[in-house]
């Protein structure tokens, strides 16, 4: 005989899950695979912001969201013109690189190997360098022969190279520096098209000590290749940077320095009065970028003049790629980040870094390489070092495509989950067209203009096919990146519309004063209100509903008749940031509950004085939902720091708390007298939690949607209860079986974060992010009723609370616009609209007893009240 099944929750039965379980799970996983075809329909566009997007209420207002089309023009004219203005100063600047040419028959002139006939395929070749300062930064020689071959026909010859150097001291002596019989004959590749060669590098001092170097070059297995093609002559160039390109650089160098310092200490006050973790994504990476942008300027840099070592121009190099790589890296985290709200390291960041890591190692080897190799050795070349550097190359490619094919990923899929949605299209167009035009400006002044950075840089100058007529190439390529960054500072700066927003620092504020706090050291009720006894003169509570008033609030029957509101009565401020819920007192409705961004829940007077009684704090980030018990002595809030609290409304105190780690999105108490010490959360990881209260347990879990949970209603008389989804589906739960019982989805559905039950229990309006209200039966069959559907406001992308009045004539909700509405619920028809915010209208209620009442609340940090 089978045992029964344990009931570990000690409700009195147990739910024990058949063995087709599995199978039925099986088939909804299957059956739910079509959801995701339309991954690049035209469907996905109104997909609700999920849980692990970055929503905008989890983080500092930026400016970029109050700004108009003309405020981006500006902007990006504004940028335009800067960086135009820095190539029209480039372009009246001096030459990047000086070349002094000098021809064999110069150096040769009156020696006894002028008349040599093999002379020009041995050498020796003795020169006297230019005169050099500490601003030409480096030297190159390079050697270019001409041959007598008339013939159509390419060739490629293999042969050694030696080179002594001495440098002529200050009093006029000279001073070995590279011997000529030392192990340093390097090999070169001659390659030739007729009578045309190819120059080749002979030497490369990284650094000058000296003002005059005397060089010595030798050719060794050129002879039959002169015997066979006869060179008539050789070139020799000296090639160093211009020193009054040096002078300009230091200074544009000092000053792209002195603005960016300027712009770090604006831009990190404007964020000094928000913690750390309520900046949006792209503050914290700015927060990086800015740092490391005064670092590509590098303060360091006038030791490349002051100090005669390889090691600056080394940390030059060094610092250029990383800020280089940290834009890299930038990009990727922000296009991933909007969707991705939980960054653990090793899930969100180190997949990235595994992409970006190559690509700079690949420079800061490539720099050290070539550094060292020159230091002991200045006719090193890592061109000819073929097989090392072929390695090196092919693997820089390599992860360069990874990067590439990365970026576009993450970049198809932000516009296919996020391009409609309002707030996240500015952020993706904003980043976008920069970055395109960052990038398309980058390709062309590295491919076209031969212009880059570090030792890319050395390679452009030390090419004879590289010439400068101006220092616009270097203004243009350093002016592009710190505008960028300076543009990109300003728009996501915290914006001045939302100063009201703005969090003071005081002893009761939960951001500050319990940052560095353990949950358990929390002092809940730290405001004055708070208090403040929650009674009236008489001793009545303020939570039992006064009796002086000319509407009886305990009544159960509904008003006759409701009838439109026209004005507007009240307002209720006291919150620093967006409302997210508000819920009235349970059946009297003279009190109202509101829960904040801010990270508070307070308590108001809907009559009398209509001030705010009490002020619940010990939330650490946002508050997501709250609810109230059945007879308004506790009430539950949901936060995104991942708690779940259980508050007494007359003390104020928490009574219990419960997380299951992830991030709960909607909370209810069960509806029945009987089961009130028994709640139900919608979370971030696709599951309906049921907790007691009573001893703080998880007694059963739902677990069948594919997406966060974002609404949950009791129907049926409490026996059965609806939820909601980002995964765009509908399922029906009988309470404490674990397997859904109904489940509704379709390919024209979509997400719907904000249900309404009707007063009469029959049906239930949902609101859906395509920008309509679509009504379902309440009752066993749970079918969509599409003769009823409710259109004309903007919804898109955020979860606005609907709401019907008593009498069930209208249905009433906010939109994104900050706009109120109202419709009439037999024709449809829209009876009236208003602009009720200044920000989202996140939440309308009807009030049950009045019959024109209706309470707003908006991501503005108001509460209005309209009769």
């Amino acid at each position: 005989m089978a045992k029964p099944p344990a009931d570990p929750s000690g409700l009195g039965y147990a739910y024990h899950l058949p063995s087709g379980g599995l199978l039925l799970r099986l088939k909804s996983s299957c059956r739910s695979l079509s959801q995701f075809s339309d991954l690049f329909s035209e469907f996905n566009k109104y997909i609700a912001p999920a849980y692990h997007h970055d929503r905008i209420e989890r983080s500092v207002h930026m400016r970029l969201y109050s700004m108009h089309k003309r405020e981006f023009v500006s902007v990006f004219l504004g940028f335009l013109t800067c960086f135009g203005l820095g190539i029209i100063i480039g372009l009246t600047g001096p030459k990047i690189t000086h070349t002094t040419e000098i021809t064999d028959k110069s150096i040769l002139a009156n020696t006894s190997l002028a008349n040599s006939k093999t002379v020009l395929a041995t050498g020796p070749f003795a020169m006297k360098s230019p005169l050099m300062t500490t601003y030409s930064q480096q030297l190159w020689l390079i050697a270019k022969l001409v041959t007598n071959n008339n013939d159509d026909e390419k060739y490629d010859k293999s042969f050694h190279v030696s080179v002594a150097i001495d440098a002529i001291t200050e009093q006029h002596k000279p001073l070995n520096l590279l011997p000529a019989n030392g192990p340093h004959n390097r090999t070169r590749h001659l390659s030739c098209v007729r009578n045309d060669c190819q120059e080749f590098t002979v030497m490369h001092l990284g650094f000058l000590e000296y003002a005059h170097y005397i060089i010595t070059v030798r050719f060794y297995g050129l002879k039959s290749f002169h015997h066979k093609y006869n060179i008539t002559g050789i070139t020799f160039y000296f090639k160093s940077y211009s020193p009054d390109f040096s002078q300009i650089e230091i200074w544009f160098r000092f000053i792209f320095l002195l603005l960016t310092f300027i712009v770090i200490c604006w831009f990190a006050h404007s964020l000094r009065k928000y913690p750390i973790y309520d900046w949006s994504i792209e503050q914290k990476w700015l927060s990086v970028l800015l740092p490391c942008l005064l670092l590509y300027n590098n303060p360091f840099f006038p030791l490349v003049f002051l100090v005669n070592s390889w090691l600056p121009g080394m940390i030059d190099a060094c610092l250029q790629a990383t800020f280089l790589c940290a834009l890299l890296m930038f990009w990727l985290c922000i296009y991933h980040g909007l969707r991705q709200n939980e960054r653990r390291f090793v899930g969100f960041y180190l997949p990235k870094i595994i992409v970006v890591l190559p690509i700079w190692l690949c420079a800061i080897v490539l720099a050290t390489w070539e550094k060292c190799n020159e230091l002991k050795d200045p006719s090193y070349s890592h061109f000819v070092d073929t097989k090392n550097y072929n390695g090196l190359k092919l693997f820089f490619y390599l992860a360069g495509s990874m990067y590439i094919l990365y970026l576009t990923l993450l970049i198809l899929r932000a516009y296919t989950e996020l391009r409609s949605m309002p707030f996240f299209d500015m952020r993706l167009k904003f980043l976008t067209l920069l970055m395109l035009f960052v990038l398309s400006i980058s390709v062309i002044v590295t491919t076209v203009c031969r212009f880059g950075f570090g030792i890319l840089e050395d390679n452009f100058v030390a090419s004879l096919d590289t010439t400068y007529q101006s220092s616009a190439q270097f203004m243009c390529f350093y002016g592009l990146l710190n505008f960028y960054l300076y543009a990109m500072a300003y728009v996501y700066s915290p914006g001045d519309r939302f100063a009201q927003a703005e969090i003071s620092v005081t002893k009761d504020n939960p951001a500050f004063s319990m940052i560095n706090d353990s949950d358990e050291e929390v002092v809940y009720g730290s405001d004055e209100e708070s208090r403040r006894p929650l009674t009236v003169g008489s001793g009545r509570s303020y939570l039992h509903a006064p009796h002086d008033l000319g509407v009886n609030l305990r009544s159960n029957a509904p008003p006759p008749k409701c009838f439109l509101p026209k004005a507007h009565i009240h307002t209720w401020t006291g919150h620093n940031k967006g409302i997210s819920a508000i819920r009235w007192f349970p059946h009297t409705a003279h009190l109202l509950l509101s829960g904040s961004m801010d990270c508070r829940v307070k308590l108001w007077e809907v009559y009398g004085e209509r001030r705010c009684i009490r002020t619940f704090n010990g939330h650490r980030q946002a508050i997501k939902d709250i609810d109230w018990n059945n007879k308004g002595t506790k009430f539950l809030s949901a936060s995104y720091d991942r708690y779940i609290k259980l508050w007494d409304a007359e003390t104020g105190e928490v009574v219990s708390r419960f997380t299951a780690r992830k991030m709960p999105f909607c909370v209810k108490f069960h509806p029945d007298n009987s089961k009130q010490h028994l709640f139900v959360a919608g979370t971030s990881d696709k599951k309906i939690i049921c907790w007691d209260t009573r001893s703080g347990d998880i007694v059963q879990e739902y677990d069948r949607h594919l997406g966060a949970v974002n609404s949950i209603t009791f129907v049926d008389e409490n026996r059965r209860f609806v939820t909601t989804s980002d995964d765009k589906s509908m399922r029906i739960w009988e309470w404490d079986i674990p397997v859904d019982m109904k489940y509704i989805a379709d390919p024209t559905m979509h997400s719907m974060p904000a249900v309404s039950l009707a007063p009469n229990g029959k049906w239930l309006a949902c609101q859906s992010l395509d920008n309509k209200i679509v009504i379902f039966s309440a009752l066993n069959r749970f079918k969509m009723n599409r003769k009823k559907s409710f259109s004309g406001h903007m919804v898109s992308g955020y979860a606005c609370q609907l709401d019907f009045s008593p009498d069930m004539s209208y249905l009433v909700s906010g939109d994104g616009d900050g706009k109120c509405y109202i419709w009439d619920w037999k024709t449809t028809k829209m009876y009236k609209k208003w602009q009720a915010h200044d920000g989202v209208c996140i939440s309308a209620l009807w009030h049950p007893h009045e019959a024109s009442k209706v309470v707003t609340a908006g991501w503005d940090g108001v509460i209005k009240y309209w009769d």
